[in-house]
């Protein structure tokens, strides 16, 4: 009787320690998946901080692009002021001369008869009311195109600056996104982690358990076969 006891005994335990191998197979490849899951993110993080870097840098490229700009129209101002004001200096200058040829140019007939060489100085400034007309007007086309060319130079730096003011939200934008992602997957891979961990020390747990019943199977093996060496009773 206790040898039959015995044997049922072995089998329940021999059950439950199968029973035991198939959990602890099925936790081991549950806890291989999230620990692949884990590392399959920390990639996509790898790759998101490599993006993250990349665009704080253009941030601080297009940034630094924006203040040269802005140096760049300043020196122009200054650049453009400098020129009126010394077009206006020269200009000036030029007035008082033309101011003294013309008088000189519209002298008299009879005052100039009177003085010597008279007609003589009157030609010269004539002569030299004309070159100076032609200087103010040249100086004065050469401001132009100097201005013009200020100008189209300021428009294209306006241009440029005008798409920064577009293209700097975008970025920040983006590092705001990427930033988000980044945080949203270090939950996940913390997630996958403490959860490959749990199953790590249930794992454990079976495994000292299954040793458990594999040691009292072993024994209970052991009685059965001191039991079964036993000699059977004479009737």
């Amino acid at each position: 009787m206790a040898s039959a006891v015995a044997i049922i005994t072995c089998w329940a335990f021999a059950g439950s320690a199968v029973a035991q191998t198939a959990e602890i197979a099925r936790r081991t490849a549950q806890q291989e998946k999230l620990e692949k899951a884990a590392r399959a993110i920390g990639s996509d993080m790898t790759q998101l901080q490599q993006r993250l870097v990349t665009t704080a840098k253009q941030i601080r490229n297009q940034e630094q692009v924006a203040t040269d700009h802005e140096t760049q129209l300043e020196t122009l101002r200054v650049e453009q002021h400098a020129l009126t004001a010394g077009f206006d200096r020269r200009q000036g200058e030029l007035s008082e001369m033309l101011g003294v040829l013309t008088r000189v140019s519209q002298r008299p007939p009879a005052l100039l008869m009177v003085e010597p060489d008279g007609v003589r100085q009157q030609l010269r400034g004539t002569m030299l009311l004309g070159a100076m007309i032609r200087m103010l007007e040249q100086d004065a086309a050469e401001l132009r195109a100097e201005l013009a060319a200020l100008d189209r130079l300021r428009t294209t730096i306006v241009s440029k600056q005008d798409a920064l003011q577009k293209l700097l939200p975008e970025l920040h934008a983006e590092k705001q996104r990427l930033t988000a992602l980044l945080a949203e997957k270090d939950k996940q891979r913390a997630h996958l982690s403490a959860s490959a961990k749990a199953e790590a020390q249930e794992i454990a747990q079976l495994a000292a358990q299954a040793r458990d019943t594999r040691d009292l199977l072993s024994k209970l093996r052991e009685r059965h076969s001191q039991f079964a060496a036993l000699p059977m009773p004479q009737p």
